[in-house]
Parts: C-alpha cells; sequence; structure tokens
C-alpha cells in the first residue's frame, strides 16, 4: 500500500495512546527500522529518524545516570460531595 495512505503518527499517538519514550524505554535493542516496520504494517506513517535518534539519546542518557525519566504527574481534582435533595412530604 502506498505511504501517502497511511495515518499520521501524531494522530495515531492520540487515538491509541502511543507514547514514543515508553516504546523506547521498554523495548532499549530495537532500532528505527524495527519500529518504522511495525507501523508501516498497521498503515501509520513513522515519526521521523531524527525524533527517534532523540529520543533514544535522551533515554540513553538516563540510564547511564540512573535517573528516573520524568514522566507527567496528573494531578486528580478533588471531588465535591452534593447535597442530597431535600425530602418532599406526602400531604395525603
Amino acid at each position: 500500500m502506498k505511504e501517502h495512505h497511511n495515518i499520521n503518527f501524531n494522530l495515531f499517538c492520540q487515538r491509541k495512546g502511543f507514547n514514543l519514550e515508553k516504546w523506547i524505554k521498554n523495548n532499549p535493542e530495537l532500532t528505527f527500522k524495527d519500529l518504522k516496520e511495525s507501523l508501516l504494517n498497521i498503515k501509520v506513517m513513522p515519526p521521523s529518524i531524527n525524533l527517534f535518534n532523540d529520543l533514544k539519546e535522551k533515554n540513553a542518557i538516563a540510564v547511564k545516570e540512573n535517573l528516573p525519566i520524568k514522566e507527567e504527574i496528573k494531578q486528580e481534582k478533588a471531588v465535591k460531595r452534593r447535597r442530597r435533595r431535600k425530602t418532599t412530604k406526602n400531604e395525603n
């Protein structure tokens, strides 16, 4: 199939929750060629090789220094309790 029929990589990441940083962290031995083949099999345009190399270097530096890679922390909103409705008295 022609490559221009494939889905945009950013759109794929949004819809499927794919994160390239986590993929690289979980599969450090795989190369860009492996990523490209797997994405083309599911009809997704692969990201640029520059983006892949930047993330790969960032992961390699973090592994050497034994630093945890910063992950986004989602803050949960405090849930407000709703007040119960007043009960209506049946006047029959």
